[in-house]
């Protein structure tokens, strides 16, 4: 019985290289394009599942083990606040306008807290080269193996002899060193506050720590400003006395410069402008006198020039002795006036008296003239005096120009010594201020949180640890299958055939004891189970290749692989079981001449095979093997001697082939794998339909489409694949769409 007629031939094209690239696409295209599939996912993990739970496995017991391995450490924290004011510094001492507040100070803090002179500091207060617990060489002298070591059987250690003071002295460096270890500072958010943290095995030591780093940084704070402030009055010390000699020789410049230009004051004019100024006075009273001198000389000579006796010249009436001299004229001119009206002209007492009267006339004259060249006299004496002081003047003002010119010096070296007066004034002042302050100086830092003793470990944080481990380890895990199923080559699913190679996959027979019911073979199950997964697999794959085929038989179905172990033999005889329970007429042929694997699958020993019946010493009667009607017919390959001629070299095996058309609906040849056999690709060229049984997440994508590739060109369109050993419980679980990952619902359905 053959398929009915009217069944189309499907114009599916076949893998060829040019077209593998569009073919793919177009599967592609069917998977919902961009969109992700999650089932592709999902069933990507589930099919690498064994191997990402050993991976997550071992990362989480890894993770457990580090957990509860490692060494508890407690974390206690005290916190310390800055002063932003700042204690007022002599201007003389300020570097800049204003105190620096910002994240650069706040840095330079948290360095000054990790420093080691601040833990050289808490080591020798706190005497910790003699502790155990922070000292390197008293604990290797007490180390003692770990608990892993002892787990594992190591032998104690051997006791160490204790440390010599001079080595735990020098080991004072190691011991600041270990002791920042443990240190951890930060600035609490935007505040100017610090946070310091000490870790440690030991709880109270952690308190203990951190307390001690805060009391020394806060007496590191005041120290610090106290040896500022003992610098800045050695230095106020020192600077002053430099500018106190500096002024003391500016001012002695200044006068040595007015004593050299004469430029000496008392009462702030130069002696040559108080000279000047005498001068200028002196010279106008000189001026006056002697303008009065020359006017009465002037006077006194007109009067005397118009015939004046001198009577009515000021300076002749003012004389006392012309006074008394016209006092006695007057006299002696009563007394010639009462002898003349007494006496005749020629009396002697008149003679006498005029005598007399013209004596006084003479010594008044005589003292005129003389008044007249004393006038004459002072007036030449107040010239002279005027011209005298206009000289000095004239002197003076000459040197008075010279020291205008030498002033602008005068007044440089005033400035400079003016600078240094209040320079050593103000260094003074400053000196005084720091000196009245010293013993009084207050920190810049203070406490305002001390450390409390933690109640429970901060490391190991052991749900944080289990969460992390869990995480790692399922991301490991995943990244894991993903870099495995990505390199992986093989096929899944009928899908990922038709995705990756382009040819048609006909279908997919499962692994026998992966299915139920089944017995212990391939064989058993298929002829004692007819209606299991397993027999129903081979009657749809041989069902799909019949739609391939798209004519009425007869059909040659060769069946083959691209390398051994694919499982082809065992599939030729399953097959051959389906097609003859289906009412086909159907032999198969063991024409893998190499193996003969089909030919020991029947316990029945045959004389003629094969290679008997192409060489013509045996007839097909002779070589068939014939069984029950519901069973196929077998014809095997015998040894013989002619193993090594290859029987499809000529049209003897063309003609051999119809004459089996002739006889059968179905036949199966079972041929060798095609990559190392040329013989197996040979007879390909004379099968209606080539089957490649390719081995379930085993063989690879580039084997299988290399051995296609070796096909004659006119079977490339009549190409199909069967997945062979299947796990079909492994398959349900993947979720991959192929008609095995339903197996299990199909026997819960038609076989409960």
């Amino acid at each position: 019985m053959s398929l009915p007629e009217i069944i189309t031939p499907k114009e599916a094209q076949f893998w060829r290289p040019e077209e593998g690239a569009r073919q793919k696409s177009a599967f592609d295209s069917t998977r919902g394009g961009d969109r992700i599939d999650l089932d592709m996912l999902k069933s990507l993990f589930l099919r690498r599942l064994g191997l990402a739970v050993v991976i997550f496995l071992a990362i989480f017991t890894l993770s457990v083990i580090k957990t509860f391995t490692t060494p508890k450490q407690y974390t206690a924290s005290a916190e310390v606040v800055l002063n932003t004011r700042g204690e007022a510094t002599p201007d003389v001492l300020e570097e800049g306008s204003e105190i620096l507040r910002g994240e650069a100070e706040l840095s330079t803090e948290l360095r000054i807290l990790y420093s080691r002179e601040l833990a050289l500091t808490i080591v020798d207060q706190l005497d910790l080269v003699h502790d155990p617990e922070f000292s390197p060489l008293l604990m290797s002298a007490d180390a003692k193996p770990s608990l892993l070591a002892r787990l594992f059987g190591a032998a104690p250690a051997e006791p160490r002899l204790a440390p010599t003071e001079e080595a735990l002295e020098a080991s004072r460096p190691l011991v600041a060193d270990y002791l920042r270890s443990g240190l951890r500072a930060s600035r609490i958010g935007n505040t100017y506050s610090l946070q310091i943290t000490y870790i440690h095995s030991n709880p109270y030591r952690a308190a203990q720590m951190a307390d001690a780093y805060a009391g020394a940084y806060v007496h590191d704070q005041l120290s610090r400003k106290q040896q500022s402030s003992r610098g800045n009055a050695d230095f106020l010390n020192r600077k002053i006395e430099e500018l106190r000699q500096q002024a003391q020789s500016d001012q002695e410049k200044v006068q040595e410069f007015r004593i050299a230009n004469n430029m000496l004051s008392t009462t702030g004019a130069t002696l040559t402008e108080q000279d000047i100024s005498a001068l200028n006075q002196q010279l106008a009273q000189a001026k006056a006198v002697a303008a009065e001198d020359v006017a009465r000389l002037t006077t006194a000579r007109q009067r005397l020039e118009v015939g004046s006796a001198g009577d009515d010249v000021s300076d002749v009436l003012a004389s006392g002795v012309v006074q008394s001299l016209r006092a006695q004229r007057a006299n002696i001119s009563m007394r010639v006036a009462d002898l003349s009206g007494r006496y005749g002209p020629d009396h002697p007492e008149l003679k006498k008296g005029e005598a007399e009267l013209r004596d006084i006339d003479e010594q008044i004259q005589t003292e005129i003239n003389h008044m007249i060249s004393g006038l004459e006299g002072k007036y030449n004496v107040s010239r002279q005096r005027v011209a005298s002081l206009t000289a000095s003047l004239n002197q003076l003002k000459q040197e008075l120009a010279k020291n205008n010119t030498a002033s602008v010096e005068l007044g440089d070296l005033e400035r400079r010594a003016r600078a240094s007066q209040a320079l050593y004034e103000s260094f003074l002042n400053s000196y005084k201020e720091i000196v009245a302050r010293e013993g009084v100086e207050k920190p810049d830092a203070r406490i305002i949180t001390a450390a409390r003793v933690p109640s429970a470990p901060s490391k190991p944080n052991i749900p944080l640890n289990l969460v992390f481990g869990i995480i790692l380890g399922g991301t490991v895990a995943a990244v894991a299958a993903f870099i495995m199923e990505m390199t992986y080559g093989g096929f899944t699913s009928t899908t990922e055939v038709e995705q990756k190679l382009g040819a048609p996959a006909v279908g997919a027979v499962p692994l026998n004891h992966t299915v139920s019911p089944h017995d212990k073979s391939v064989l058993s199950t298929v002829i004692n189970h007819p209606h299991s997964p397993l027999s129903e697999s081979l009657s749809s794959l041989m069902t799909s290749i019949q739609f391939r085929l798209g004519h009425p038989g007869p059909h040659v179905i060769y069946v083959t692989s691209a390398v051994p172990d694919e499982g082809k033999t065992t599939l030729t005889a399953a097959l051959g079981i389906a097609a003859a329970r289906a009412g086909e007429k159907t032999i198969i042929v063991d024409c893998d001449r190499m193996k003969r694997d089909l030919s020991r699958l029947n316990g029945k020993a045959v004389e003629f095979g094969v290679s008997d019946v192409l060489q013509g010493d045996a007839s097909l009667d002779d070589a068939i093997v014939t069984t029950r009607p519901d069973r196929p017919d077998i014809l095997k390959n015998c040894d013989s001697s002619r193993d090594n001629e290859q029987f499809a070299d000529d049209e003897r095996f063309a003609g051999f082939i119809d004459e089996l058309k002739r006889r059968y609906e179905i036949i199966i040849l079972d041929g060798a794998p095609v990559m190392p056999f040329a013989e197996a690709r040979k007879i390909a060229a004379h099968a209606d339909f080539v089957l490649f049984a390719v081995h379930w997440r085993k063989t690879r994508v580039n084997t299988v489409r290399q051995a296609i590739r070796t096909l004659p060109d006119h079977t490339l369109d009549a190409v199909g694949v069967a997945l062979t050993r299947v796990n079909a419980k492994l398959q349900s679980r993947f979720g991959v769409e192929d008609t095995l990952s339903y197996s299990n619902k199909y026997i819960g359905h038609y076989f409960a």
